[in-house]
């Protein structure tokens, strides 16, 4: 009968943060309540991309619903017979928590521990007996060898602590790849499984700043830049930050790191060394970049043609007639002058656009015989085994805006 009269109390409520209390006041000294909470921060961070900053802090400060919300946890954890006895909350980003933080100062961030890396992917010895497993069962055709050799450069090498045993293969990927492979017994056209790839539109507030009606590129976006161009960077990583303090350049860097645009290389000189970690975060990096010039304006060209020109320059040989349409553009779009000046950013600026499909992995300054190469595309022959043609891009600045 009680049960019964607290489930229509609870029905008759519609807000969130009095249904916890009730049933926090409801279960004391009697049972003790073990709180998950999955994905805390994502519809803040949708409200801070597509709503704005201050839609924002009308939840999570002063009396905003979410903040309270998270009051009342507290709350439930603290006294005599408190009844909030475990509480786990995963989430992408230490945004949202930090900003609720005096009214959530109870929490433990596990997210760097040595002892949790492995929990989030897969080691390579858990993919290869899951090959194995599926080779034996007759759904796979290729050697399990061959299948290794494509995920570990697509979908390995992230570490979630410098202290961490093992490097991980991205889980989700991992299954994509198998549940395509499976389905149609051949490798995916599209290796990124683009359910869950990090939404252009979550970095775009944060790479262009909004200037007299106008968007411009910032700081940020030369960040993602630099990260192409280097291959790393040198950041150590912010636990937390408001969203006040997140174009900082470190809090940024950061939250490239959380949402998995960057992992931990090594330690060098007292920083950490964060590196882009496989193929697939790869290409998002060259997708936004190629979203962030046609957004403001900088640069903009016909993706479809392009990719047209890159299959004749992959399967016949015809290489000329996609770098005339590149340099015809890039002559022709003035605004693109000032954002590629110099001869490693035009490189970078070229790479961008080599890699509108997966015909190719590209390597820049690669070691050859006698010297280096700028830019090398090598056939991506384990998808794509009748390519017949690999190159070598030698770039050279002889004049302010054009390039031979």
């Amino acid at each position: 009968m009680i049960l019964i009269i607290a489930i229509k109390i609870i029905e008759k409520e519609e807000d969130a943060s009095e249904i916890l209390k009730y049933l926090v006041n409801f279960v004391k000294d009697s049972y003790k309540i073990y709180l998950l909470i999955d994905e805390y921060d994502n519809f803040t961070n949708t409200i801070i991309s597509s709503s704005g900053k201050e839609q924002y802090m009308a939840i999570t400060h002063g009396e905003g619903f979410y903040r309270h919300f998270f009051n009342v946890i507290k709350a439930g954890t603290t006294g005599s017979g408190a009844p909030v006895s475990k509480i786990f909350i995963t989430g992408v980003s230490p945004v949202t928590m930090d900003d609720v933080t005096s009214g959530f100062n109870i929490g433990y961030n596990i997210s760097n521990k040595p002892s949790f890396n492995e929990m989030a992917g897969f080691t390579e010895d858990e993919v290869i007996n899951m090959l194995d497993y599926y080779k034996e069962e007759g759904f796979i055709k290729d050697s399990s060898d061959k299948l290794i050799e494509i995920m570990s450069k697509w979908y390995n090498n992230y570490l979630f602590s410098e202290n961490g045993k093992s490097r991980l293969y991205n889980s989700d990927m991992v299954l994509y790849f198998m549940s395509e492979y499976m389905e149609t017994n051949k490798m995916p056209e599209d290796m990124l499984d683009h359910n869950i790839k990090t939404d252009y539109r979550k970095l775009k507030y944060l790479i262009m700043m909004d200037k007299e009606g106008k968007l411009q590129v910032n700081g940020n976006f030369e960040k993602l830049k630099y990260i192409l161009e280097e291959g790393h960077i040198s950041s150590n990583i912010a636990t937390g930050f408001p969203v006040d303090r997140i174009i900082d350049p470190e809090n940024f860097i950061s939250l490239l790191y959380y949402f998995g645009l960057l992992t931990i290389d090594t330690r060098f000189r007292g920083t950490l060394l964060l590196t882009i970690p496989n193929e697939v975060i790869k290409k998002l990096y060259y997708e936004y970049i190629r979203e962030g010039y046609r957004d403001t304006k900088i640069f903009n060209i016909d993706l479809y043609k392009l990719g047209n020109l890159f299959s004749e320059m992959a399967y016949t040989g015809k290489w000329e007639d996609l770098f005339l349409y590149l340099s015809s553009e890039m002559n022709k779009q003035n605004s693109l002058r000032d954002y590629i000046n110099g001869e490693k950013a035009i490189q970078t600026f070229i790479r961008v656009y080599l890699n509108v499909s997966n015909y190719y992995i590209t390597k820049s300054e690669q070691e050859l015989n006698k010297g280096y190469g700028d830019i090398v595309l090598i056939p991506n022959l384990l998808q794509y085994p009748d390519i017949s043609f690999s190159y070598i891009y030698r770039s050279k600045v002889y004049e302010y805006n054009r390039i031979q």
